[in-house]
């Protein structure tokens, strides 16, 4: 029998590591999602809106159909979202 149950109202980030944890998404998609968070510019609430809209993707998407941006997409995003 499974203890393993899903979080709820959860940050997305917690959600995205119980995907990782439940072997939902692979380490290498782990690993690329961090790399983002962890080089952007982005502010605190900027990562924790990222990382819910990651896990809404994985939700709706799966992760092999989900595509991150690079970089400099996503630093570009976050620059034009800050203007509006």
């Amino acid at each position: 029998m499974s203890t393993t149950q899903t979080p709820t109202k959860k940050s997305g980030l917690v959600h995205l590591l119980y995907h990782y944890i439940s072997g939902d998404v692979a380490r290498p998609f782990m690993d690329r999602v961090m790399r983002l968070l962890d080089a952007s510019d982005a502010t605190t609430h900027e990562r924790t809106a990222l990382a819910a809209f990651m896990d809404d993707a994985v939700k709706d998407l799966g992760p092999d159909e989900l595509k991150l941006p690079r970089l400099k997409e996503l630093e570009a995003l976050l620059a034009e979202t800050r203007r509006a």
